[in-house]
């Protein structure tokens, strides 16, 4: 049984628990700035012949991607106390939410640390998770790394199948203004895609092939991203969301790809007008067709798995270009360096992604490929992940969770294979850990209270 020998106050920090890189102190970055304190620290003094250039340099090399890491780490988990808090102040989500609960409280008996044997990933388990692939800083690159894999496994095997085998790639895009609230845009856009994939330039008609037959259409999936900017940037235009998709299909020619991007702007320009999004005037309608869709074809698994990774898979995570538009954590950064207007749109933001599906497969093509569906709660539990090695467990989530940083510096220890660190801290703390891997496999089966 864990047992707390010692109480724990909110003060209770982690200072003096070096890593060789970093001083554990509080929840905000805590990275030496200084590169001598750096070199030093890590025993790579300028002065030391012992250790020739190329080890020096791999040294230093890990020492930096050591210091990624864990900058990663403590910056998720400081937007998401920042938009917690932020949504719950404002009145957007209540003290009780899944949303604020998210890593706050624990759903078993036992916190269990797990380190994933394929990717070398930290977790601290059996905590509550939002599962929010919008808005989470957390969950969501969780999440969307399980996405990835699930469309490069299928990319992969279509393209395995048969040389005449490819992927196509339309973005579609709408016209907005600056003025036009995110919920409208998203609402519209919903009923435009719903045109446009049954029209008779997609579908065909008795007369004349649709598009899905010329490309040797198999199936779909659709990624939606949504960005924005500054409303004092003079080129801010309001919100943008647009739908990035994956068309598994089969070899036509650049011919034939042309007549097929001309009968899908003819098809989305048709769904714009009908919604509303665009205006029935010449202009407005020579403007949609020149820059509301793109198509490219893909012909090799390697370029568009890397594609599909920044485009589709990990769209929330990404960075935006430049000041003039921001991704969704880019404006949770931006609300949190204190920009009121960043906190206005993070807050809209939030409220009308909230319950939407990010990415979508159309019907059967999942079963085709034979991947298992998963939900995104279930990803952000981890429990898609089959090689988790449990290192080991303790009850005391409350009293462990008011140390400050402790969250982001366990995830990191694990990552980095520092349990020695987490030892070193439980010990001093007199909090007594679970090591035998039947318990933790037993207490990771037990919901709470049993």
């Amino acid at each position: 049984m864990v047992q707390i020998n010692s109480p724990l106050s909110a003060a209770t920090d982690v200072r003096g628990i070096s890593d060789g890189l970093y001083t554990l102190s509080s929840v905000t970055p805590f990275v030496k700035s200084s590169t001598s304190d750096f070199l030093k620290d890590s025993g790579a003094s300028l002065g030391i012949t012992v250790k020739s250039r190329n080890i020096l340099c791999q040294d230093r090399a890990k020492l930096l991607l050591d210091r990624r890491l864990l900058d990663d780490i403590k910056k998720r988990y400081r937007l998401r106390i920042y938009s917690q808090n932020l949504l719950s102040k404002t009145g957007t989500i209540a003290y009780k939410s899944q949303y604020y609960s998210c890593r706050r409280h624990k759903v078993k008996k036992v916190v269990i640390l797990s380190r994933s044997a394929s990717t070398g990933k930290g977790a601290v388990r059996n905590l509550a998770h939002c599962a929010s692939v919008w808005a989470c800083p957390c969950c969501s690159p969780v999440i969307q790394h399980f996405r990835t894999q699930e469309i490069a496994y299928a990319v992969k095997q279509w393209f395995a199948e048969s040389q005449d085998n490819v992927t196509y790639f339309p973005t579609l895009t709408a016209p907005h203004t600056r003025d036009q609230p995110l919920h409208y845009l998203l609402e519209k856009q919903k009923s435009a895609l719903h045109i446009f994939w049954n029209s008779r330039f997609i579908q065909g008609s008795r007369y004349s092939k649709g598009c899905k037959e010329m490309l040797g259409y198999l199936g779909r999936i659709t990624g939606t991203e949504i960005t924005s900017g500054n409303p004092g940037d003079e080129k801010y235009s309001g919100w943008h969301p647009h739908q990035h998709i994956l068309i598994l299909g089969k070899r036509i020619s650049e011919k034939e790809l042309d007549d097929v991007k001309k009968r899908m702007i003819d098809a989305w320009v048709h769904a714009l007008l009908k919604v509303g999004l665009c205006l029935d005037n010449p202009n407005a309608i020579q403007s949609a067709t020149l820059h509301s869709l793109t198509l490219e074809q893909v012909t090799k698994a390697e370029k568009y798995i890397s594609k599909l990774g920044n485009e589709i898979g990990e769209s929330n995570i990404k960075s935006g270009r430049g000041n003039a538009r921001y991704m969704p954590f880019d404006l949770l950064s931006a609300a949190e360096s204190g920009k009121e207007w960043a906190k206005s749109a993070w807050i809209e933001y939030y409220a009308c992604s909230k319950g939407k599906r990010q990415l979508v497969w159309s019907d059967g093509l999942k079963s085709r490929f034979r991947i298992k569906e998963h939900s995104d709660q279930e990803l952000a539990d981890w429990k898609a992940e089959k090689d988790f090695q449990n290192l080991f467990g303790f009850e005391n989530w409350e009293a462990i969770r008011k140390i400050p940083g402790i969250e982001p510096a366990l995830e990191y220890w694990i990552a980095s294979g520092k349990e020695d660190k987490i030892l070193k801290l439980f010990n001093e703390l007199n909090i007594d850990l679970i090591f035998d891997k039947k318990i933790l496999d037993d207490y990771d089966e037990k919901p709470l209270g049993e």
